[in-house]
Order: structure tokens, then C-alpha cells, then sequence
């Protein structure tokens, strides 16, 4: 598939962004991993459409664009075990554009993010996992037999 069917695949065209999912978060500090959109969209006729929809949209949701949004957003790619697309083999793909000006980023799916933490990140908490916790540590503790059910062997 070539890369412009595919951006036709998962973003439709510009008339398609008023079906997306817009969020705004705050923050997403590490940008290295993902491309600038015009870059990636090189080529494929709907990519400037497509950006300057989903930045008129942010605008209307209170982003106040320290670049302009053809300059600015970028592309992050969701890997398929995250859940966020319709089919399990490529994942999917949201625009991010960074206001600088007090670091919020804003997002857009064309698909549903089933993220907990993007629909109540304030107070939200994780606790890190205990490094305690390990398998040899749980058989000890709650008498486990040390293999795995079935012909599987020691482990």
C-alpha cells in the first residue's frame, strides 16, 4: 500500500475532520518520535486540506497557534496493542499540534482514543510497579507450583 493510500485510509479527507475526536492535553513534552504532517503528507492531495481543517477546529477550541498549524503539527503514530484502531494490524495515526505558549497539546483521531488518563489526567495516579513484585516472589508468597499448568515445563 503506498503511503498516500494509507493516509487516505485513516484520514479521509478534509470533509472527514469534522468526524474526528479532538483533545487537548497537557503535557506532551517529548516530540522527537514524531514527523512533521506536511513532511509526512508530501504528495498525497488531501494532506494541506486535512491540516488546515483540524487547525481551524483547534482554534475553535481555544488553541491560540504559535506557528502556523502547516508549519507546526505533527504526526504520532499508536501502535496496534494500544486498541485505538478499527482493525488490529496497523494501528492508527493522530495530528498533534504544541502551543508553546503554555505547553498544552492538542489532538486529533479519526479514531476513538480509549485512554483513561486523556479524559481525567488531573489528579490521575499510577503508582510505579514494585520491583518486588516478580514471579518468583509470588510463588513464595501464595504457594504456587513452579510451572505452568498443562505439559509447558519448568520455567
Amino acid at each position: 500500500m503506498s503511503r498516500n493510500a494509507l493516509w487516505e485510509k485513516f484520514f479521509g479527507d478534509a470533509n472527514c475532520v469534522s468526524n474526528y475526536h479532538f483533545h487537548s492535553y497537557e503535557y506532551l513534552d517529548d516530540l522527537g518520535f514524531m514527523p512533521f504532517a506536511r513532511e509526512m503528507f508530501d504528495g498525497w492531495s488531501e494532506g494541506e486540506g486535512v491540516i488546515a481543517k483540524v487547525g481551524e477546529k483547534f482554534v475553535s477550541l481555544g488553541c491560540t497557534p504559535d506557528e502556523p498549524f502547516e508549519e507546526g503539527m505533527q504526526l504520532m503514530w499508536l501502535p496496534p496493542f494500544v486498541g485505538a484502531a478499527e482493525e488490529n494490524n496497523y494501528g492508527c495515526y493522530v495530528l498533534h499540534y504544541k502551543q508553546l505558549e503554555d505547553g498544552i497539546s492538542w489532538l486529533a483521531s479519526p479514531f476513538v482514543l480509549p485512554f483513561f488518563r486523556l479524559h481525567n489526567h488531573d489528579g490521575w495516579r499510577c503508582d510505579k510497579p514494585s520491583p518486588r513484585d516478580r514471579l518468583e516472589e509470588r510463588i513464595e508468597q501464595d504457594g504456587l507450583p513452579p510451572y505452568w499448568p498443562g505439559n509447558l515445563g519448568l520455567f
